[in-house]
């Protein structure tokens, strides 16, 4: 983002959503996506505006980073001070600018910018670093700058990358942005590689859009922890709020619990299946049964199960037989996957003297119908905790004698249990 007038380019950023916690301090660790604000005016009408719209939406998470010199200035300004208590008592969290000049600047000189902060501003809930690096090697600098700034009482560390990190810079800091640019980042942009991680661990800042499209605001909640748009445009996008605003911070949505659940037909809870959770077509979430994601409420996503092993999907709750249903969460819900349990049945053949014989035709029925047939030894995927009618035939010089559980009728019923079972039919020659 950049800075107004007299300064350099900037940035902005915030931290949301952390895996579910919820904090008065830190609207960070929040389930819903939020807006931040670069809010580099001078505390006057521009600071009312964001105090209204957080009354007006105060469950909608909203940060601000402040500027007051390039960083927090050479003297305490008595405007600050009262504006941020403002921004504060409505609810919105108060970031303090510093720039790093992407590894350049001394840490020692952010360190006196941060330690200003907590002299002059103390009030403020945490530290912004523009012009973050992102390039492999630079960590330690903002991890050694965030635990500085946590350890003298700030809770909330963001970095302003500008552009998308290297995976190493996650956790960094608490929040990175992965975008400050002009127009808006693709959702696939915003998805790939980052949804392995939460996303509030992520932000996306855009100027210079001169319409606010809300459904694109609404799916992109589903990615990062903060979002800005303005119709700003350079040297200096962020010296007025955008005329649509109240419509921005009203257009990130609700976020609702969606536990995805995995279970056999007879209700038997299953853990450890694969789900993808996709919204236009863009993956949002995924993992392994059973699993929690927050989700944008009245927003559609398609829900895809897998098979595992022995392990094949036969419906949802709702008896749709389809591997990827369309869910639109309106609040907490569960959905739940139904399996069919397969185990494998290993059909051999030996003669007396226990010498395996190959090439004996077996066939399997189940209430009365032939399902598979085929030739020993040969493995068979049977339902599991069901009963089968197992045949096998003569051939040439060899004839059926027993089982091996030493029944000498050549159909054989079968009751599957466990993943694997073997059955071996004994001829004599």
């Amino acid at each position: 983002m950049t800075k107004p007038l007299i300064y350099a380019a900037t940035s902005i950023v915030l931290f949301l959503l952390s895996i579910l916690a919820e904090s008065s301090q830190s609207e960070s660790m929040t389930k819903v996506t939020g807006i931040l604000i670069p809010l580099y005016t001078y505390p006057g009408t521009t600071w009312d505006t964001v105090v209204a719209a957080k009354n007006a939406h105060p469950s909608v998470p909203v940060a601000a980073v402040i500027n007051p010199h390039n960083g927090p200035g050479n003297v305490t300004d008595t405007n600050y001070v009262s504006g941020i208590q403002k921004l504060q008592s409505s609810g919105v969290v108060v970031m303090g600018y510093v720039y790093t000049n992407y590894t350049a600047r001394d840490p020692s000189l952010v360190i006196n910018d941060i330690d200003s902060y907590k002299s002059r501003y103390p009030q403020i809930n945490g530290i912004f670093f523009d012009e973050m690096s992102n390039v492999v090697g630079n960590e330690g600098y903002y991890w050694n700058l965030s635990n500085y700034a946590k350890s003298v009482g700030f809770t909330l560390t963001v970095g302003n990358a500008g552009a998308d990190i290297p995976p190493s810079y996650v956790g960094k800091v608490d929040n990175i942005l992965i975008y400050d640019n002009s127009n808006i980042p693709s959702l696939n942009y915003l998805g790939g590689w980052h949804i392995a991680y939460d996303k509030s661990n992520f932000s996306s800042v855009s100027y210079g859009v001169g319409a606010l499209d809300q459904a694109y605001v609404k799916n992109a909640a589903n990615y990062v922890g903060y979002i800005y748009i303005s119709n700003g445009s350079l040297p200096n996008p962020w010296d007025t709020l955008p005329p649509y605003f109240d419509g921005l911070v009203s257009s990130v949505g609700d976020a609702s619990s969606v536990s995805i659940r995995s279970s056999d037909l007879a209700s038997a809870p299953i853990s450890g299946l694969w789900n993808e959770i996709y919204s236009n077509n863009v993956l949002v979430r995924n993992g392994l049964t059973p699993t929690q994601h927050w989700l944008v409420s009245d927003l559609p996503y398609l829900v895809c199960a897998a098979d595992y092993q022995n392990y094949v999907f036969d419906h949802w709750e709702n008896m749709y037989d389809n591997r990827c249903a369309t869910i639109t969460p309106v609040q907490n819900m569960t959905f739940t996957a139904y399996y069919k349990v397969y185990s494998t049945l290993n059909l051999r053949s030996v003669d007396l003297n226990g010498t395996s014989i190959s090439g004996i035709w077996v066939e399997i029925y189940s209430n009365g119908t032939k399902i598979t047939s085929g030739f020993t030894p040969q493995p068979y995927q049977l339902s599991s905790d069901s009963q089968y009618l197992v045949c096998v035939s003569d051939y040439q010089n060899y004839f059926f004698d027993h089982w091996d559980d030493q029944t000498v009728n050549r159909c054989r019923i079968i009751n599957i249990v466990g993943p694997n079972m073997t059955v071996i039919a004994h001829y004599r020659n």
